[in-house]
């Protein structure tokens, strides 16, 4: 029986982590924003984790805090223009966005490793410490929704001008 799972240990670790994109897409549904931006941000800060560890022989956590930066700094410039549009037209403008690093990811060989990616990339995470990092997040936010912020997240992903009349900042 333990071989049974330690053979599937790395597909359950795929699905925490992809449990981890998701709760990052839930903060921005919660809003009422519909964009799928943060699979994009979230691929900008992995590479450059990955080619800071392979490439530049930075260690793993300083790493790890500067793909976060450079998906984070990615985030800001691309807010600006982003800010702008709603509902339907945001949605495109960030499925076109993660296509375009998409297609990056996949033809830069040279950078990306191409279709087969990075490897060699050291494994710093078990999977228990994976199953406490999402059992935080989901902590975090069902913190965040009772509280203020989530009432205002609410007010805004039901009606703006509302939001805008009880003082909440809809700006971005």
């Amino acid at each position: 029986m333990i071989d049974f799972v330690l053979s599937y240990l790395p597909l359950l670790n795929l699905i925490i982590l992809n449990c981890g994109l998701a709760l990052s897409q839930y903060v921005v549904l919660r809003a009422g924003v519909f964009s799928v931006a943060t699979a994009g941000l979230a691929s900008i800060g992995a590479y450059t984790a990955g080619l800071l560890i392979l490439r530049a022989g930075v260690p793993a956590l300083v790493a790890v805090f500067g793909g976060a930066l450079t998906g984070m700094i990615a985030a800001l410039i691309l807010s600006v223009p982003l800010a702008r549009l709603r509902g339907v037209f945001q949605a495109i403008a960030t499925v076109a966005m993660v296509q375009i690093i998409l297609s990056i990811a996949l033809y830069a060989d040279d950078i990306t490793g191409g279709a087969n990616g990075l490897n060699g990339i050291p494994r710093l995470v078990g999977t228990p410490a994976l199953l406490l990092f999402i059992a935080v997040c989901i902590y975090a936010l069902w913190g965040l929704g009772r509280g203020r912020v989530g009432a205002a997240f609410d007010t805004i992903r039901q009606d703006e001008t509302v939001a805008v009349s009880l003082g909440i900042s809809v700006q971005y």
